[in-house]
């Protein structure tokens, strides 16, 4: 920041510059323009000044001539004067108005040499504040110039400085992380075996879970259609039951009805079966029912048993399988923890390490402040900010 601060006092001081360099420029040319207004008001000044020679010199000889006719009148005859003298009187009228002419034209140079003499003056003050102002413009230049190769010559020490500091501040660095570089890389390296091991751990624990889970499934399966089979030959034992039941029901009913009606047994019964249809279709119709129930076969006793048996496997497999969840989850929370004890070792060491650095900053620079910073974000991931500020310097990152 304070070589930002040098470079835009630089710039600042080389617009001044600039500006200065603009005013004498124009300074100058009017400077030049003062200076030709002077010299024209001076060839004026001179023209002046050899017209008015040339009048006086034309009065003084209007004078003369004067004189020479008065003393040519002087010397004629009365005769002569007579002759002459409207002549002269004539010749010295043209001569007195020439003078009177010459003496308003001297009046007028005199009056325009002092204007012209005022504006000189006035030209020759403006050149002398004109002069002063560029010799003022070319010391504050010579100043701003100066100035500028003060500040170029810090900016270049500045630099020179600012590299030297991070030249050392790199050597720091690299040192103390060569120091520590071992140490951290031995954890990391134990805390990346524990975690592979953890983490294959919990493959083979979930390699086996889905199997049970499959083992399971399989056994669900398999007793479902144990149950619905047991279910259905239960409904058809208990139909044919039912049926057997009604017909000996029925069969009951007809002895009864032999015995009170005709006075005659079952047994006599079946002897005169020809003579009964309807006792032969109810005989036939038992048979029937006898038949059916023999064709389902005998009772499977075992079944009650056997369910039992996978009722208990399943319950087995259920108990493993939570086991087995368990484990999975104890593994998660033992991967955390690395997690965690890893971050806090890393902590540690960098606080360490941040420690060092600010005693061997102050210790090479006699005093100042340096710091090392975590950039947000994970410690594992995170980057690091350097902040140091030498003795009367300002904070540079």
């Amino acid at each position: 920041k304070e070589i930002a601060e040098e470079e835009a006092d630089l710039r600042s001081e080389e617009a001044s510059l600039k500006s200065l360099q603009d005013e004498m420029a124009v300074l100058a040319d009017r400077l030049e323009s003062i200076k030709s207004q002077g010299e024209q008001a001076r060839i004026q000044e001179q023209g002046l000044y050899l017209a008015y020679q040339q009048t006086n010199q034309q009065v003084e000889e209007l004078e003369t001539l004067w004189k020479l006719q008065e003393e040519e009148l002087n010397r004629l005859t009365e005769g002569d004067w007579q002759a002459d003298k409207e002549k002269c009187q004539e010749r010295l009228a043209t001569i007195a108005s020439e003078k009177q002419n010459l003496e308003a034209e001297i009046e007028e140079i005199k009056s325009n040499k002092n204007a012209i003499q005022e504006r000189y003056q006035n030209l020759q003050e403006q050149i002398s504040q004109a002069r002063l102002l560029k010799s003022e413009l070319q010391g504050q230049k010579r100043y701003e110039v100066t100035d500028i190769e003060r500040l170029g010559k810090e900016l270049d020490n500045l630099d020179i400085e600012q590299e030297e500091i991070q030249r050392l501040l790199q050597e720091k660095v690299d040192n103390l992380e060569k120091v520590d570089t071992d140490l951290l890389s031995q954890q990391e390296e134990e805390a990346k075996t524990q975690k592979t091991n953890l983490q294959q751990g919990l493959i083979r624990k979930q390699f086996e879970l889905d199997d049970i889970e499959g083992q399971l499934d399989d056994i669900a399966s398999h007793l479902d259609q144990a149950r619905q089979q047991n279910e259905e030959w239960i409904r058809k034992q208990t139909r044919a039951e039912a049926k057997k039941e009604k017909v000996s029901e029925r069969l009951r009913y007809l002895q009864v009805q032999l015995t009170d009606q005709y006075q005659i047994s079952y047994t006599e019964a079946l002897e005169k079966a020809h003579e009964l249809e309807d006792l032969n279709l109810a005989e036939q119709e038992v048979k029937d029912l006898e038949k059916a129930i023999r064709s389902l076969g005998p009772v499977n006793l075992d079944a009650i048993e056997q369910y039992e048996e996978v009722h208990n496997r399943l319950d087995f497999l259920n108990s493993q399988r939570d086991d087995i969840l368990s484990a999975k989850n104890l593994l998660l929370e033992t991967i955390t923890e690395m997690n965690d004890e890893v971050k806090e070792r890393f902590k540690s060491t960098f606080e360490a390490i941040r420690e060092s650095f600010k005693v061997t900053f102050r210790q090479m620079f006699g005093g100042g402040q340096a710091d090392l910073i975590l950039t947000e974000g994970d410690l594992l991931t995170a980057g690091v900010e350097i902040s140091v500020q030498p003795p009367g310097k300002k904070i540079q990152s």
